[in-house]
């Protein structure tokens, strides 16, 4: 890939976090319980709790490695491990008022779960952010 192309990428990816929650601030709720699928460390996650006025303890997030989980909980996430591709989320159904999911999607083989997953975790007017660099498989 062209330099100059990569650097842009790049940039663009570095900012998606400020547009994502500048999308959130829309529809801020009073206590509005979030889902990162694909949290990593927890760092946006935070982010995103803050600009919707989340509660301590209804910021939750789900991702694979062990290591950056352990980050998220120190940030206060309720984090779990969860392979996307084969688990079910650890949720009651229609349980979550916003979930995100940023950059995640495109990097499986398999979306049918986590996207059956997440429907079934959002509540009936709820929100779901999802934001793909590829096709996420979606033609």
């Amino acid at each position: 890939m062209h330099t100059y192309f990569h650097n842009r990428r790049m940039e663009l990816f570095r900012h998606l976090p400020v547009v994502i929650s500048g999308l959130l601030r829309d529809i801020r709720g009073n206590g509005s319980k979030l889902l990162d699928v694909g949290c990593w460390d927890g760092e946006f996650t935070v982010k995103y709790a803050q600009v919707l006025g989340t509660q301590p303890g209804e910021m939750h997030g789900l991702d694979f490695s062990t290591t950056v989980l352990e980050t998220a909980r120190q940030r206060g996430v309720q984090a779990h491990q969860v392979d996307l591709e084969v688990q079910t989320f650890p949720f009651d159904d229609n349980y979550f008022d916003v979930i995100v999911c940023n950059q995640v999607l495109e990097h499986l083989k398999q979306i049918y779960i986590p996207i059956s997953e997440i429907c079934r975790v959002l509540k009936e007017g709820g929100v779901f952010g999802n934001q793909c660099s590829e096709s996420c498989g979606f033609p």
